[in-house]
Formats: C-alpha cells, sequence, structure tokens
C-alpha cells in the first residue's frame, strides 16, 4: 500500500501538478491569467484581479500571483492568507475531495493516473491519516508531561528552558516544547490509544534494532520539527550539558527539503539561522521569518529547502551565519572569520546555482563572537533586528572580506 501511496505522490508531484501549472490560464480562465518569466525561478501566472475575482481600488497587473512548485494563489496585500490552486478547482468543479478530481484531470487530458481499487487506495488514505494523529498525540503527551509530570527529569527540562534558554511559560506552550518520559511509557500511552507498536515505529522511529533508546533517558526535550505548517517529527535534546550527541532525530526524519520554522503562509523574507533553537529564540522573542536550516551551510539536497522557499514566495534571504572562536597556537582565542566567510560563500553559491540572476542575499554579521539565540538572549529582539536591517549585501560582504583577508583568517 505504502508503494501505491508513493507512485500516487510521484504522480501528483511530476505530472498533475505541472500540468496544471502549465494550463492554469484554461483551468482557471475567470482570473485572466498571464505567464511571466516562463522557464525561470521567478516563473509565476499574474492577474490584475484580486482573489476573489474583484478588481482592486489601484490597478496592478500583478494583484494575485501563483508561482511553482508552490501552487498557490496569493493576493498582493494579503499575501498569508494563500490558497492552494487544487483546492480552488477542487472548489470550483464541484468535486467531493482532491483524488476526485484528479481521476477527471486524468481522464479529461489522458494523464494516466496510477489506479489502485478501491480498497487499496482507502487503506492508504488511513495510513497517512494515522501517521500523522500518532506524531500529533506524541506532542501533546511530551507537552502534557513537561507541564505536568514531578520527575527530577521534567524538573530539570523545565528549569533548562525557563532559566538557561531564557524562554517564557508563554512560549513554551506556544512553540510545544515538551518532555519525554521512558520510551516504554509512550509506547504504552501510543497503544493504549488503538494504534500498534508498529504504527508508532513508522511514524516516529528511535529504538534501534536491540529495542534500546537515549530518548527518554538522557535525551529528554522534545522540539516538534514543524516545517510550513507540518508536524514531520521530533528532535530530542540533552539538558543536562553533558555528553554528545546534542540532539537526536527520529528516524527518517526529512530536515533538508523545507527549513525549519518556515511559516505555513510564506514570507517574502527569512532570516536562515544555523540551528533549530536559533530559530525558535527568535520566534519566541517575536521576529518574525526566522528559520533553521539545520547546519552551518546550504549544500547538498538542502538546495530544496531555497527552492521551496522561493516557490512559496520568499524574495529574500537573509544569511545569519554564526560567529565562531579559535585557539591560535600561542593559546589566543579569535573570531573565526575564515570558517563563516566560507560556509557563507558556499551558501551564496548554492543560492546562485538556482538563478545566477538572483540576488536577494544579504550577510548579517554580528559584532563579535556570538550566534542568535546567544545574542537575542543577552541583546534583546530589538538589537537583533537592527543588525537584520543592517546586513549588507552578498557581494558588499565577499568584496570586504577578501579585501580584509577576512576569508584566510
Amino acid at each position: 500500500m505504502s508503494e501505491y501511496l508513493e507512485s500516487l505522490r510521484t504522480w501528483e508531484r511530476e505530472v498533475a501538478n505541472p500540468f496544471i501549472y502549465d494550463h492554469l490560464d484554461e483551468l482557471l480562465p475567470a482570473w485572466q491569467f498571464r505567464r511571466m518569466q516562463e522557464g525561470t525561478v521567478r516563473d509565476r501566472w499574474v492577474s490584475h484581479l484580486k482573489a476573489d475575482l474583484t478588481a482592486p481600488k489601484v490597478p496592478t497587473r500583478e494583484k494575485t500571483v501563483v508561482g511553482f512548485p508552490d501552487m498557490k494563489l496569493r493576493e498582493q496585500g494579503d499575501w498569508d492568507n494563500a490558497v492552494g490552486v487544487t483546492d480552488i478547482l477542487v472548489r470550483e468543479g464541484g468535486f467531493h475531495d482532491s483524488y476526485r478530481f484528479y481521476l477527471w484531470l486524468s481522464d479529461r487530458y489522458s494523464l494516466d493516473m496510477p489506479l489502485p481499487d478501491r480498497d487499496q487506495a482507502a487503506l492508504a488514505m488511513r495510513s497517512r491519516n494515522r501517521r500523522r494523529a500518532i506524531l500529533l498525540a506524541l506532542k501533546d503527551l511530551f507537552v502534557h508531561s513537561l507541564a505536568s509530570s514531578q520527575s527530577a527529569k521534567a524538573a530539570a527540562t523545565r528549569r533548562y528552558l525557563l532559566r538557561d534558554r531564557g524562554f517564557s511559560k508563554e512560549s513554551i506552550e506556544n512553540l510545544g516544547f515538551g518532555f519525554v518520559p521512558e520510551w516504554s511509557t509512550v509506547v504504552r500511552h501510543i497503544v493504549s490509544l488503538g494504534y500498534t507498536k508498529q504504527e508508532l515505529d513508522s511514524a516516529c522511529q528511535v529504538c534501534g534494532e536491540g529495542g534500546r533508546t537515549a530518548v527518554g533517558k538522557t535525551h529528554v526535550l522534545a522540539i516538534p520539527y514543524i516545517c510550513a505548517g507540518e508536524l514531520k517529527g521530533f528532535l530530542f535534546r540533552r539538558v543536562d550539558g553533558s555528553g554528545a550527541p546534542k540532539y537526536i532525530a527520529n528516524t527518517g526524519l526529512d530536515r533538508g527539503s523545507v527549513f525549519f520554522n518556515y511559516p505555513q503562509s510564506g514570507s517574502e523574507v527569512v532570516a536562515v539561522v544555523e540551528g533549530e533553537m536559533d530559530a525558535l529564540t527568535a520566534t519566541a522573542a517575536g521576529i518574525p521569518g526566522v528559520v533553521a536550516m539545520g547546519g552551518s551551510e546550504i549544500a547538498g539536497r538542502r538546495i530544496r529547502q531555497v527552492e521551496e522557499a522561493m516557490a512559496a514566495g520568499t524574495r529574500e534571504f537573509i544569511l545569519c551565519p554564526d560567529l565562531d572562536t579559535v585557539t591560535l597556537e600561542d593559546g589566543t582565542v579569535v573570531p573565526n572569520h575564515g570558517k563563516r566567510y566560507r560556509s557563507v560563500l558556499r551558501t551564496i553559491h548554492s543560492i546562485k546555482s538556482i538563478d545566477i540572476d538572483f540576488d536577494g542575499i544579504r550577510v548579517l554579521e554580528f559584532p563579535g563572537p556570538s550566534d542568535p539565540d546567544e545574542y537575542i538572549r543577552r541583546h534583546g529582539a530589538g538589537a537583533f533586528l537592527d543588525l537584520m536591517r543592517q546586513a549588507r549585501p552578498w557581494w558588499e560582504f565577499l568584496a570586504e572580506a577578501r579585501q580584509g583577508g577576512g576569508e584566510n583568517k
């Protein structure tokens, strides 16, 4: 059944969505769409009408915009309220759901949609829904355990978040932090809800072949891994300040396709930090649009993070690299400008590989060794926002670094 579901997703991604996008003017004629910059990363359909098909008070030829592969209709001035193109087609066509719309689309345009028997389709949908339900049940359990558990580990987790990381009780609740009890307790809870151990393992596997795990023992802080509004899994962190690794991700967690903490409705400007906790500290401080790449640079499969953000409407990336320190041979500790320069350079090359003409890249620089989490906690959100406003265009950053020999320091 999982094989059919995967084939259906592949068909949707590789056949249906590109066809819908290429024929948007035909499928949604009322919007009077026109295509702009076809074949580039800025490829988009634009309409002079508002999303509700009325004319704006101030005429503009790009009042409503649809991009690919985002496939969402956005109205300028109301950018956050995006609507999926498929949802509109389902509604406009009077279809009961997207599956029935795809059946019609396949038949009408000979797109050869994979067709299992009804039992298989129902089973695939049930499996997908149960996986989502299990992840949400885990999140509820972890959140409840953090608030109510009287164990020493739970108390240490609360102290870590409140005292060591500076989160307020309100932000802890809003961000969905949780405490993980012994994993055997987690298993019993999920089974008591009517799911199986196998379903739990499929949704959030943390145990090795021997059935052992550090999750719920040393790694007791649960961080929900949410990208564009979707709960994909969890990161589990130590709070005792010792031992490695700091984090454990559940098996199969996709950390390379979409920026962590990317807004569900998209964002025209995002500040890209390295670590997930950096992004959450910024969000708790009220700084919007801060996302994490989950590493020190964008390269390899992480390029998809940029592609997805561009498709969702992002037009500017503010790179916020950590400024670490390095110890010289004589014992002197100095800022590691060279490491930061090389990371930024590789990230810029990755973004430019998508669109060589894209110049919406700026670089934030800390006045001394720091990272976003530390800087915000020490100086406040206003000071970090000032650094964001002062971030320089990528070419200025590279030119000055080369002139000052910063790439070799």
